[in-house]
């Protein structure tokens, strides 16, 4: 039977498949057909998710190859596309001379400070001058700094890299010098400070607003708040206002690339970065890029996924009709954001104390470990089967999240993105947050993640105990519904072994 696409925007069924919703609840209530319901990753465009569907719906080796009688129900929930902050992101590595320097310079100094087996510092090791990190990004490959990971040791699992103890304040000195002598970030500044007060500014001198404008514009808005409540407030002196503006803005520019800085360098000392390029990434993009880079997109989504189980919801209608039909095989598989959907329907379920059972398949997940865990405390009863089919960490750190040929821009998957970037609530433990599908987090001994999180992973380490064969990593042929060889986060409903071990779940 060919499967049903069901669109939603923010939780709600579209009207144009609301009939077709109708019609597959008749045919739920007049028999007992097992039921299929796919939910595709998050951040994708309805076209993707449509031409998705279509694929798995279909017979061959890129498909589920759903036998009759099942049903097959395939949500596209429009979760915000993310080409556009591709797009200002590969704008900000290109043309932003601020962003690059911080980038170039934070590399060389906080390489320098991880020291490899030799006992030389990793920088050193790898030859890392201002000269050859710069060709290495300009080379744009995707993996343009994995020797330093691999020197400081990158499979560290919660263990902390060796590095040179510094001081806070000694830290800040060291990198203050730094980039109050680099020609880049300075003149960076002042070509920022010159676009907040043109008038102040002179390409000869002073900054050039022409080319501070578009750099101001990429910023944070608190950010730009504060530089020009800075440039207001700043008076007129002996050398005239334009220095002590200029001067100003330098400063404050300087207090955030410091805060960057350190907070690196800790995340290195305590095993919570993500290798030294990805980390310095994450953290310029968290102090100084907040808007322009998605977390306000991934936090939409996960509210979106909420959504579908609120009054009205169609993800709460698909729970009406599947309660008050005959009793039926469920399987409920979701991909990368599609299982924190999962886990929101897990919840729903507890919370109208529904007798339903499920299996469950998640294919990479994105959702929170303590989402998750949370879920499966309320709900586990209800999960008759499990399986989750994962990249191993080696590949997720070599897995683009833009695509093959963008590494230089960010050299992880998503689900590294999102656990060191996107995954921000208001509190210390949101940067490296622990996600389901991220091995790493399976491998980290108790105490290593914080008294919440902790809990989190124990409970989820006891679930999957009790479940037969829970965790798949590719690379893994360990027999019939035990393969894969996903090679990327996006195409892990696309690998063949993965897809046939997903089918063993439509047998009995």
């Amino acid at each position: 039977m060919a499967g049903l696409l069901l669109r939603t925007r923010k939780g709600v069924l579209d009207q144009t498949d609301q009939a077709a919703f109708d019609a597959l609840k008749g045919r739920l209530a007049g028999g007992t057909a097992p039921l299929l319901v796919h939910l595709h990753g998050g951040l994708v465009s309805q076209d993707s998710g449509e031409e998705t569907a279509n694929r798995l719906m279909g017979s061959g080796a890129h498909a589920y190859n759903v036998p009759a009688p099942w049903e097959q129900v395939y949500f596209i929930w429009r979760t915000g596309l993310f080409e556009q902050v591709f797009a200002h992101w590969r704008d900000l590595h290109d043309n932003d001379r601020l962003y690059r320097a911080l980038l170039e310079r934070l590399l060389g100094f906080i390489g320098g400070k991880v020291t490899a087996p030799t006992g030389r510092s990793v920088a050193g090791e790898a030859g890392l001058s201002p000269a050859e990190i710069r060709a290495r990004l300009e080379a744009r490959t995707d993996a343009p700094f994995a020797d330093l990971d691999a020197m400081a040791g990158a499979d560290r699992r919660g263990r902390a890299a060796e590095v040179t103890e510094l001081s806070r304040f000694d830290f800040e000195q060291q990198l203050s010098a730094i980039l109050h002598s680099d020609r880049d970030f300075t003149e960076a500044a002042a070509d920022i400070s010159a676009a907040i007060a043109p008038s102040v500014g002179r390409a000869s001198d002073h900054g050039d607003p022409r080319g501070g404008a578009p750099m101001l514009a990429r910023l944070d808005g608190a950010v730009q708040a504060e530089l020009e409540a800075q440039v207001a407030a700043a008076p007129d002196g002996a050398g005239g206002r334009a220095g002590l503006v200029s001067l100003g803005t330098l400063k404050s520019l300087v207090s955030h690339a410091l805060k960057i800085g350190w907070r690196v360098y800790q995340r290195v000392r305590t095993g919570r970065d993500h290798g030294t390029h990805a980390t310095i990434v994450e953290e310029i993009l968290r102090e100084l890029y907040a808007n322009l880079i998605g977390g306000t997109i991934w936090q939409g989504m996960k509210e979106d996924a909420a959504a579908h189980f609120a009054g009205g919801g169609a993800g709460a209608m698909l729970l009406d009709a599947i309660e008050a039909a005959a009793k039926r095989p469920i399987l409920l598989v979701g991909h990368s954001a599609g299982a924190i959907w999962a886990s929101e329907m897990l919840l729903e379920m507890a919370r109208r104390k529904s007798k339903v059972k499920v299996d469950l398949v998640l294919l990479a997940p994105a959702v929170r470990g303590r989402l998750f865990a949370e879920a499966i405390a309320a709900a586990a009863g209800q999960i008759e089967r499990f399986r989750m089919f994962c990249m191993g960490d080696a590949r997720e750190r070599l897995d683009p999240v833009m695509g093959k040929g963008t590494g230089f821009l960010y050299p992880s998957s998503l689900l590294y993105l999102v656990s060191g970037l996107f995954e921000a609530d208001g509190d210390a433990d949101a940067v490296d947050a622990p996600l389901l599908g991220l091995e790493r987090f399976r491998k980290w001994q108790g105490g290593a993640l914080g008294p919440a999180e902790d809990a989190a992973a124990g409970a989820i380490r006891a679930f999957l105990a009790g479940k037969d064969h829970a965790e798949v990593y590719a690379e893994e042929d360990s027999g019939a519904g035990r393969r894969s060889d996903g090679r990327s986060h996006g195409g892990m409903d696309d690998d063949t072994g993965t897809l046939e071990s997903v089918a063993t779940f439509f047998l009995p």
